[in-house]
Protein backbone atom coordinates (compact mmCIF):
# COMPACT_ATOMS: atom_id res chain seq x y z
CA UNK A 1 0.00 0.00 0.00
CA UNK A 2 2.73 2.35 0.67
CA UNK A 3 4.25 2.40 -2.57
CA UNK A 4 0.71 2.92 -3.92
CA UNK A 5 0.26 5.81 -1.94
CA UNK A 6 3.37 7.36 -2.96
CA UNK A 7 2.72 7.02 -6.99
CA UNK A 8 -0.63 7.52 -7.00
CA UNK A 9 -1.65 8.71 -3.62
CA UNK A 10 -4.32 11.90 -5.27
CA UNK A 11 -5.76 8.86 -7.13
CA UNK A 12 -7.11 6.60 -4.32
CA UNK A 13 -9.36 6.99 -1.02
CA UNK A 14 -7.26 4.13 0.75
CA UNK A 15 -9.37 4.15 3.84
CA UNK A 16 -12.31 3.45 1.61
CA UNK A 17 -10.02 1.18 -0.22
CA UNK A 18 -8.79 -1.05 2.26
CA UNK A 19 -12.51 -1.64 3.15
CA UNK A 20 -13.05 -2.52 -0.36
CA UNK A 21 -10.30 -4.95 -0.74
CA UNK A 22 -10.60 -6.42 2.48
CA UNK A 23 -14.49 -7.48 0.96
CA UNK A 24 -12.76 -8.90 -1.85
CA UNK A 25 -10.47 -11.14 0.16
CA UNK A 26 -13.14 -12.15 2.17
CA UNK A 27 -15.13 -13.51 -0.58
CA UNK A 28 -13.91 -17.04 -1.73
CA UNK A 29 -15.09 -16.75 -5.68
CA UNK A 30 -12.36 -14.12 -6.10
CA UNK A 31 -9.23 -16.67 -4.35
CA UNK A 32 -8.69 -18.21 -7.59
CA UNK A 33 -8.99 -15.35 -10.33
CA UNK A 34 -6.71 -13.16 -11.51
CA UNK A 35 -6.99 -9.62 -11.63
CA UNK A 36 -7.94 -9.12 -15.32
CA UNK A 37 -11.22 -11.71 -14.15
CA UNK A 38 -11.34 -9.82 -11.00
CA UNK A 39 -11.67 -6.77 -13.16
CA UNK A 40 -14.19 -8.17 -15.95
CA UNK A 41 -16.03 -9.38 -13.20
CA UNK A 42 -16.29 -6.04 -11.49
CA UNK A 43 -17.47 -4.10 -14.82
CA UNK A 44 -19.87 -6.80 -16.00
CA UNK A 45 -22.05 -7.33 -12.68
CA UNK A 46 -21.95 -3.80 -12.18
CA UNK A 47 -20.10 -3.96 -8.95
CA UNK A 48 -17.98 -1.28 -10.10
CA UNK A 49 -20.07 1.29 -8.79
CA UNK A 50 -20.53 -0.36 -5.37
CA UNK A 51 -16.38 -0.87 -5.20
CA UNK A 52 -15.21 2.26 -7.28
CA UNK A 53 -11.66 2.37 -5.39
CA UNK A 54 -11.11 -1.78 -6.31
CA UNK A 55 -12.09 -0.96 -9.33
CA UNK A 56 -9.84 2.29 -10.05
CA UNK A 57 -6.86 0.05 -8.33
CA UNK A 58 -7.92 -3.47 -10.94
CA UNK A 59 -7.76 -0.60 -13.92
CA UNK A 60 -4.63 0.31 -12.92
CA UNK A 61 -3.17 -3.02 -12.80
CA UNK A 62 -4.53 -3.82 -15.97
CA UNK A 63 -3.07 -1.35 -17.86
CA UNK A 64 0.45 -1.21 -16.14
CA UNK A 65 2.88 -3.40 -17.71
CA UNK A 66 4.16 -6.20 -15.51
CA UNK A 67 8.00 -6.87 -16.97
CA UNK A 68 10.56 -4.76 -16.02
CA UNK A 69 11.72 -4.79 -19.62
CA UNK A 70 11.64 -1.28 -20.47
CA UNK A 71 15.11 -0.67 -20.24
CA UNK A 72 16.03 -3.52 -22.45
CA UNK A 73 13.50 -1.98 -25.18
CA UNK A 74 14.82 1.30 -24.93
CA UNK A 75 18.21 -0.52 -25.57
CA UNK A 76 16.88 -2.26 -28.20
CA UNK A 77 15.00 0.77 -29.30
CA UNK A 78 18.05 2.86 -29.65
CA UNK A 79 20.49 -0.06 -31.38
CA UNK A 80 17.93 0.26 -33.62
CA UNK A 81 18.10 3.92 -34.39
CA UNK A 82 21.89 3.50 -34.33
CA UNK A 83 21.60 0.70 -37.15
CA UNK A 84 19.18 2.73 -39.29
CA UNK A 85 21.31 5.65 -39.23
CA UNK A 86 24.25 3.51 -39.99
CA UNK A 87 22.29 1.96 -43.42
CA UNK A 88 21.03 5.37 -44.52
CA UNK A 89 24.00 7.26 -44.60
CA UNK A 90 25.20 8.35 -47.79
CA UNK A 91 28.24 8.05 -49.62
CA UNK A 92 28.98 11.83 -49.10
CA UNK A 93 28.38 12.27 -45.53
CA UNK A 94 30.91 8.59 -45.35
CA UNK A 95 33.28 10.08 -47.21
CA UNK A 96 33.18 13.50 -45.45
CA UNK A 97 33.40 11.40 -42.01
CA UNK A 98 36.25 9.76 -42.84
CA UNK A 99 38.10 12.95 -44.20
CA UNK A 100 37.76 15.11 -41.08
CA UNK A 101 39.21 11.54 -39.31
CA UNK A 102 42.35 11.78 -41.60
CA UNK A 103 42.53 15.48 -41.49
CA UNK A 104 42.42 15.73 -37.69
CA UNK A 105 45.53 17.61 -37.79
CA UNK A 106 44.12 19.48 -40.19
CA UNK A 107 41.52 20.41 -38.70
CA UNK A 108 42.95 20.96 -34.80
CA UNK A 109 45.21 23.85 -35.89
CA UNK A 110 42.23 25.25 -37.98
CA UNK A 111 40.05 25.06 -34.47
CA UNK A 112 43.08 26.84 -32.68
CA UNK A 113 42.64 29.83 -35.49
CA UNK A 114 40.00 32.29 -33.24
CA UNK A 115 38.27 33.04 -37.21
CA UNK A 116 37.22 29.22 -37.93
CA UNK A 117 33.66 28.87 -36.15
CA UNK A 118 32.90 32.45 -37.56
CA UNK A 119 34.01 31.25 -41.09
CA UNK A 120 31.60 27.97 -40.43
CA UNK A 121 28.61 30.12 -39.27
CA UNK A 122 28.96 31.90 -42.27
CA UNK A 123 29.22 28.72 -44.78
CA UNK A 124 26.20 27.38 -42.99
CA UNK A 125 24.10 30.93 -43.71
CA UNK A 126 24.97 30.63 -47.29
CA UNK A 127 23.15 27.71 -47.62
CA UNK A 128 19.30 27.87 -48.46
CA UNK A 129 17.25 26.42 -45.36
CA UNK A 130 13.85 26.48 -44.27
CA UNK A 131 14.76 28.92 -41.34
CA UNK A 132 16.66 31.93 -41.83
CA UNK A 133 20.16 31.60 -39.89
CA UNK A 134 21.54 35.15 -40.10
CA UNK A 135 20.67 37.43 -36.90
CA UNK A 136 19.58 40.63 -38.49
Amino acid sequence: MDSLKDKYGEHFDFAILRSELSIIYSSTEFHKANIHELWMYLKSTDLSDSLPQVTKLASLIVTIPATSAGAERSFSCLKRIKTHLRNSQSQNRLSDLSLLTIEKRLLTTLQNQNSFYDDVIDEFTKKTRIIDLTYK
